[in-house]
């Protein structure tokens, strides 16, 4: 496992503001986030093909949109999977630009989120809802990369805050995400919570990139806030569930990324997430940058790039 200093800025996050206390807002460029919402762009590059609102999933009659951002050339373009945070509807535009320039593209994905609190009071039906959305949203963006000329992207999953949970969750399920969820209903866990638009697809993931997440929430393989001893004095079947996820990617790349000075999720969270990935074979390095609860924008760019080649 590695540690990384670093200095620089762009953003690619899954934001997701708390009133528990563990969120935040992305920053659309430079320094990491001041605590404005991402501003909603109204033209990213003339050259970028957008389709926004576009439904992906079904949950509780709630219709689920994503956006899609693609380059002028999309033939076997990477796939970058953006969630943004609760009250967020879009990415940075810096982000988009970013991405986009680069011959990436983007699927800005808006999905059930709440509060750590109020996800664990549900028990396993909101983590399941939050997993099945995110696998709809792997569906729809497989799906249109291959429409576009890109039928077997590399596909690069992010999350921050929060949202980090979900992402980690998916990204180490990879493949196994729906399958695990049906036998774990099946032994008594929640049945399915979203309807996807686009039925069939992969979830596998080839890396996930945390920015200051939430990690032990989902993933409860270590202690952290709400991880390993927490849920298994509340809800231990689920617990035990969530922490097998550790080990079934073991191809998965992971980066995470963590201001040294995080009030909100303190930095340790990461490295100790990295211990249990590094003693589970997995190719991880957790990135610090000076900072507190935000994103490195530059890095997080820098990072991505690096990940998938370029």
């Amino acid at each position: 496992m590695k540690r990384l200093s670093s200095f620089v800025s762009l953003v690619l996050a899954v934001a997701v503001a708390s009133s528990a206390g563990i969120g935040g807002n992305a920053s659309s460029a430079g320094a990491p986030s001041t605590g404005a919402p991402a501003e909603e762009p109204t033209e990213i590059r003339a050259e970028a093909v957008t389709e926004r609102t576009v439904p992906y999933a079904t949950w509780k009659g709630r219709t689920l949109t994503l956006d899609i951002h693609a380059p002028a050339k999309t033939e076997d373009a990477p796939v970058v999977v953006y969630l943004p945070g609760l009250g967020e509807a879009t990415a940075p535009r810096a982000l988009l630009e970013g991405l986009i320039d680069n011959g990436i593209i983007v699927f800005v994905v808006r999905y059930p989120a709440s509060s750590a609190e109020a996800i664990l009071a549900e028990g396993s039906v909101y983590v399941r809802a939050m997993a099945d959305s995110v696998a709809c949203a792997m569906h729809m963006a497989r799906d249109r990369a291959a429409q576009l000329g890109s039928a077997n992207p590399v596909v690069v999953l992010t999350g921050f805050s929060l949202g980090g949970a979900p992402a980690a969750h998916a990204a180490l399920f990879g493949s196994d995400l729906e399958r695990r969820w049906e036998e774990f209903a099946a032994e008594g866990g929640p049945p399915r919570q979203a309807e996807c638009e686009v039925a069939t697809g992969s979830t596998h993931v080839d890396a996930l990139v945390g920015l200051a997440g939430g990690y032990d929430l989902f993933v409860p393989a270590y202690e952290g806030k709400y991880g390993r001893g927490y849920q298994q004095a509340r809800n231990p079947e689920q617990g035990q569930f969530l922490a097998s996820a550790v080990g079934l990617n073991p191809d998965l790349r992971i980066r995470l990324i963590h201001g040294t000075r995080d009030s909100m999720i303190p930095y340790e969270n990461s490295p100790e997430f990295a211990e249990v990935l590094s003693e589970a074979g997995y190719d991880v390095q957790v990135i610090d940058f000076e900072g507190g609860h935000g994103v490195d924008s530059e890095l997080t760019l820098s990072t991505i790039l690096g990940l998938i080649g370029r």
